[in-house]
Formats: structure tokens, C-alpha cells, sequence
């Protein structure tokens, strides 16, 4: 019989995509206690024995998906940066392209986000995990901060600032007007930080 290693691995891939999806899809909707191997399965349309397979505690499931609502922006990042590199003619343009792409990001990937957070404040072992997806945020905003002459000593107050918004935006359901006041708070934020750099 023909092996074919290549069909399997995506195969495998594919559904521990569907079962990392299926559980950043239950902790927005109900919260980290809506997670259960059971739940994620029936979600993901998958056996009980798969979602068990790729990870064996809810814990590492749901750090799992943490990385991957992280990696879904960070990718988004990246790719705006080497996009635009370059190309940027202000701090402006750069903060309305950046605030785009915090925005758009789905809403239930955004809670499950800060469910995870806040369920690691709890749960002391799991920190190193979260501080891992945070130091790669601040990485990544370093980087663009340094691409058009910013301070990279703001990322850190750069990060929290798009945090907090994030969080209020998805408290309360609150758009209107958000892009500009973000837009204008990232710039407030930079002044403390470089005031030569914006007049």
C-alpha cells in the first residue's frame, strides 16, 4: 500500500485547526467553563478521542488557541510591514493602517483573548504562556515603531493602549468614533516618548 505522508500530516493539521477554532469560537461565546473536550468535539465536528489526541488537558487547548488567535495578528502584522515598507509618509497613515487591522479582528477571537488572560491571572502556571504571546506582540510593535522612526521603548504602553481599547470596544459595543480616538492616543503615547518626532 502507498504511503502518502504528505495527505496525512494536513489531513491531521486540518483538524486540529478545526478543533483550536471550534474552542476560541466556545470561550468567546461562554467563557473558558464552555470549554470541554466534549463540547470542542461536537463544535469542531470531530470524536471526543481527537480533541484529546492534540491536546490532553483544557489548559493546553486553550493556551493552544490563545497562540492562534496571536499568530492570526501577528501574521497581519507582518504582512502590513512588509507591505508598506517604506511607503508610510507619516505616523498617520501608519497608526490608521495599524488601527485597521486591530479592528478587524473578529470579536469572538478578541474575548477569547482576554478570557485567556484573565483565566492565566488565576492560574499562576500558565502566565509563562501568556507573557510568551505578549512579548511577541511588543516584538512585533517594536518592529513597526522603529519602521517609521518611533521609540521602540514604546511597544510595551503601545500594546496596552490597543489592548485596553479592544476591551472597551467589545464591553460595549462601542465603534463610533473609536478609530480616530485610537489613532490619536497612539500619537499621544509617542510624544511622551519622542517629542521631536511629532510636532
Amino acid at each position: 500500500m502507498a504511503f502518502r505522508p504528505d495527505t496525512h500530516r494536513t489531513a491531521t493539521l486540518d483538524r486540529r485547526d478545526a478543533v483550536l477554532d471550534a474552542a476560541i469560537a466556545l470561550i468567546g461565546e461562554g467563557g473558558i467553563e464552555a470549554v470541554t473536550h466534549r463540547a470542542v468535539a461536537a463544535r469542531a465536528g470531530v470524536s471526543k478521542a481527537t480533541t484529546s489526541y492534540f491536546f490532553a488537558s483544557i489548559d493546553a487547548l486553550m493556551i493552544a488557541a490563545m497562540r492562534r488567535v496571536a499568530d492570526t495578528i501577528i501574521g497581519e502584522f507582518q504582512q502590513l510591514t512588509a507591505q508598506t515598507a517604506g511607503a508610510i509618509p507619516d505616523l498617520g497613515a501608519a497608526f490608521e493602517l495599524i488601527t485597521d487591522v486591530l479592528r478587524a479582528e473578529a470579536t469572538t477571537s478578541t474575548i477569547a483573548q482576554f478570557e485567556t488572560y484573565l483565566h492565566a491571572a488565576r492560574r499562576p502556571e500558565l502566565r509563562p504562556d501568556v507573557e510568551r504571546v505578549l512579548d511577541a506582540f511588543e516584538q512585533l510593535a517594536g518592529d513597526l515603531l522603529e519602521s517609521v522612526g518611533a521609540a521602540r521603548a514604546a511597544a510595551p504602553a503601545f500594546i496596552a493602549l490597543a489592548d485596553g481599547f479592544a476591551l472597551h470596544r467589545i464591553a460595549t459595543n462601542r465603534s463610533r468614533g473609536d478609530a480616530t480616538m485610537l489613532q490619536e492616543a497612539f500619537l499621544a503615547l509617542l510624544r511622551g516618548y519622542h517629542p521631536s518626532l511629532i510636532q
